[in-house]
């Protein structure tokens, strides 16, 4: 297990909250694996920030999935809450056996100060990046990859603001 690394906070205050941040992450692959491509479902209103965005560059884990939205010709796609739903669905209109699952997630919280990390993500109080496994695209291949999901307290909650595959990391591997 990755370690859970919060500057500035006391243990027990690190280890709620990065239980708290990993709930959400769990919850995000579950509503991919349940199908929940409503964007105004409570699973995704509870979860995601109003300004979620998704980031999906050209050697990212969707090139597998959906190929219509064609990144290579863009290098990048920002994607919305209802964009990001209508990629999934289409994704798993194609692929009916894929399955995700969350293998391992490494957290890190921001107390004092702002994190930037990519110009193209907004700024977050923590991160985390996440080990995950995709099955089922196609039927019988399992793949591993990497997203990290940016975190910003809004209104007194944790939301996700963002979240990109790692880029660098090309296409998932095969298991």
């Amino acid at each position: 297990m990755f370690p859970i690394i919060t500057p500035g906070m006391d243990a027990s205050d690190s280890q709620v909250t990065a239980k708290r941040l990993k709930e959400i992450c769990v919850s995000y692959i579950e509503g991919l694996n349940a199908r929940d491509f409503d964007p105004n479902s409570p699973r995704w209103q509870e979860t995601l920030a109003p300004n979620f965005r998704l980031l999906v560059t050209s050697d990212a884990m969707f090139e597998h999935l959906t190929p219509s939205l064609d990144v290579a010709n863009e290098n990048t796609k920002d994607l919305d809450i209802t964009a990001m739903c209508e990629v999934l669905r289409q994704s798993a209109e194609e692929n009916p056996g894929w399955r995700s699952r969350l293998i391992d997630a490494a957290v890190t919280v921001y107390r004092d100060q702002k994190a930037g990390f990519v110009k193209q993500r907004p700024k977050a109080d923590a991160e985390v990046w996440c080990s995950c496994e995709h099955s089922g695209v196609p039927e019988g291949v399992a793949r591993s990859a990497m997203w990290v999901g940016y975190f910003a307290v809004l209104d007194g909650e944790w939301r996700l603001v963002g979240a990109r595959h790692v880029s660098g990391m090309g296409s998932p591997d095969f298991i």
